[in-house]
């Protein structure tokens, strides 16, 4: 999971790999994803995950 940080024009200033799953899933502490924000001086902050199948570069269908 990745926190993207951006500034008042909405451009990405800043971005932070806040937790790696494995197989059943992942564990985000939502204070570390805040803690990174408040530093870069973000005004925004978007949360971005992915799940991969087969390690293929497009997405499954559930992630649709």
């Amino acid at each position: 999971m990745y926190v993207l940080m951006l500034n008042r024009a909405m451009e990405v200033v800043h971005y932070y790999r806040l937790s790696e799953g494995g197989i059943s899933g992942t564990v985000a502490d939502i204070r570390l994803a805040f803690v990174a924000a408040l530093k870069s001086l973000a005004t925004s902050i978007i949360l971005a995950h992915n799940h991969l199948q087969d390690k293929s570069i497009h997405p499954i269908q559930m992630s649709l």
